[in-house]
């Protein structure tokens, strides 16, 4: 379901977002942090991609895998990041986790805590989740604080649990 809120439109990706994905990455500033997603080529950026990216986001909301919403400026149409979450379980304990991720150009503007706090909100409301976990490199400051300031709360690190840069690495879950 599309969310609103004061300066953001959060909805799945569609055929008519292609320019906005393209821009998105091209106004990104090269990586500033190991947390940061590196710049995409030119050949990444190519309309076929993007439509793959769209179905293969339709298909995993319609099988309860993973809803993503992109964060777009309602000012401006402009993409700055995204949203997910992730089916864990269903039955019985109804739980997923949350992720979140703002484009670096964007970044200290409020977006995130703006928007995660929208789909937190449509995650129990409209997907009937009873739990929703964010799980983080213990290290990311910003991501924790993020998770902190909308309300989640530390439970504790979780070893070898998330697989990423070529290896296993701990996660702190909240």
């Amino acid at each position: 379901k599309n969310c609103t809120t004061r300066r953001l439109s959060l909805r799945r990706l569609q055929l008519k977002d292609y320019a906005a994905w393209v821009h998105s990455h091209r106004v990104s500033l090269p990586k500033q942090n190991k947390f940061d997603l590196p710049p995409r080529a030119h050949s990444q950026l190519g309309l076929a991609l993007f439509k793959r990216n769209v179905r293969r986001h339709q298909k995993l909301a319609k099988n309860d895998q993973t809803y993503i919403w992109n964060i777009f400026l309602r000012s401006t149409g402009e993409l700055v990041g995204w949203i997910d979450v992730s089916t864990i379980c269903r039955e019985p304990h109804q739980m997923a986790n949350l992720g979140y991720f703002v484009i670096n150009t964007y970044r200290r503007k409020g977006y995130a805590e703006e928007a995660v706090r929208k789909i937190v909100n449509a995650s129990f409301r409209d997907l009937k989740y009873h739990r929703l976990e964010a799980a983080m490199d213990p290290d990311n400051r910003a991501s924790v604080a993020l998770a902190r300031t909308c309300g989640f709360k530390r439970e504790g690190l979780k070893k070898y649990y998330w697989f990423q840069n070529g290896r296993w690495e701990d996660q702190m879950v909240y």
